[in-house]
């Protein structure tokens, strides 16, 4: 269904975000959902799951044989930054 959803969408078109609803507003009740639903000892979050997903993605753009510069560039633009900058916040941790 996501992918198809992704598919879909319009240029800027929010996919998880209500009409009329703030983003800060949703990304909240995302964050707030997993800090209640995590299991005990858990130190998962919103914020980590996405690091891992950048990670995730700048491995497997690698792994294709895309260059580092291209793929920071790929992953910047799945994150919704358009800056390969703040592609390097998220990789750092593979340094």
């Amino acid at each position: 269904m996501l992918a198809r959803a992704v598919r879909h969408a319009r240029p800027g078109e929010r996919l998880f975000v209500a009409p009329g609803v703030k983003t800060d507003e949703a990304i909240r009740e995302v964050q707030d959902y997993i800090r209640h639903h995590r299991p005990p000892g858990s130190t998962v979050t919103a914020h980590g799951l996405r690091h891992g997903y950048a990670r995730d993605r700048y491995l497997e753009f690698r792994e294709a044989g895309l260059s580092d510069k291209e793929a920071k560039a790929r992953v910047s633009e799945l994150l919704g930054h358009h800056r390969e900058e703040v592609t390097d916040i998220y990789s750092g941790s593979l340094r």
